[in-house]
């Protein structure tokens, strides 16, 4: 092996313990940071390249690496989300956290022809930042963050897995094919986007309506059934009279697992089971007060009321 690979070779030997420590800082930072700015990636993936995939890469590009630090991958991490646009809200906050290096950072997004489809990828090339208590010998040391959202990962994953890593790797039909799919994959990810915001802007119209009582029309569904359980009063009071019957406390679910029930009682509006509730609320309170008297429970769901709801209306086998 050539002596210059040999020196970097032993020089990640001697380092190894400071690239670990290296990757626990930036790893709590990053943990931190998604936390701070209520993020819920799908996945976050940290990786110290090893000795082995050291050695291939100072092998398979040899004389170019002529420091350890021009080799800037070898504390790594990847950040998933679930959503495209998420991945430019989080590379402002890769911005302000850490000073990155503006040359070797890469929007392969933007590198791409206009015309053209694949890989789709944000990459930056980092360093602590100084003054801020980190040791000094940690921040000089690059690191390579990747972000990308599902569909952009997918693609990384089987573009790897089939080897396509140039536009001479395969034949011309293949690689057209390649590009087709990409196409609709970056399509899938704007459209899952429109979804995510058409569904935020459903949930704030069911919060509108119910706080002015206007949503009387709308049918049940996941959406307006949280919302109802959640913040119409005439449900509310109901779980807290219920609750206060045994002096417990109440703990939020999902109500989604009544809406097949609903149906089948033959509520599908809103204004259907606010009816339904006033209806059957003596009943209702009635039923509750002979199972939970003088019981030592401790702790209802926010669903109770809607439990009680379809046991009332529910017919008894004859």
């Amino acid at each position: 092996m050539h002596d210059s690979n040999t020196f970097l070779l032993s020089e990640y030997d001697r380092q190894l313990p400071v690239f670990r420590e290296l990757s626990t800082v930036v790893e709590n930072i990053l943990d931190n940071a998604i936390k701070e700015n209520h993020f819920t990636p799908m996945q976050v993936a940290g990786r110290l390249k090893t000795r082995e995939s050291l050695s291939e890469k100072i092998f398979r590009k040899a004389g170019k690496y002529k420091d350890l630090n021009d080799i800037t991958d070898i504390v790594g991490f990847r950040v998933i989300f679930y959503y495209s646009d998420q991945v430019d809200t989080f590379s402002k906050v890769i911005e302000d956290l850490f000073p990155f290096d503006e040359e070797l950072s890469t929007d392969k997004r933007r590198l791409m022809p206009a015309t053209s489809f694949g890989y789709l990828s944000l990459h930056y090339i980092c360093t602590l930042p100084k003054g801020k208590g980190y040791p000094d010998y940690l921040c000089g040391l690059p690191f390579e963050i990747q972000l990308r959202s599902v569909l952009q990962h997918t693609w990384a994953e089987i573009e790897h897995d089939l080897g396509y890593k140039t536009d001479y790797s395969l034949p011309r039909d293949i690689l057209r094919e390649f590009a087709r799919i990409a196409s609709l994959l970056e399509i899938a990810d704007e459209r899952f986007v429109a979804l995510r915001k058409r569904t935020a802007s459903y949930t704030e119209l069911t919060r509108e309506n119910m706080s002015t009582d206007h949503a009387d029309e709308m049918t049940l569904d996941r959406v307006t059934l949280t919302e109802f359980v959640s913040r119409s009063s005439i449900m509310t009071t109901l779980v807290a009279d219920i609750a206060e019957i045994c002096n417990a406390s109440i703990r939020y679910v999902s109500p989604e697992f009544y809406l097949p029930i609903l149906a089948d009682l033959g509520i599908r509006t809103i204004g259907e089971l606010k009816q339904a509730c006033i209806q059957a609320r003596p009943a209702i309170m009635e039923r509750a007060r002979m199972l939970l008297e003088g019981s030592d429970i401790e702790e209802l769901v926010s669903n109770v009321g809607l439990y009680y709801l379809c046991k009332v209306m529910r017919p008894r086998p004859e």
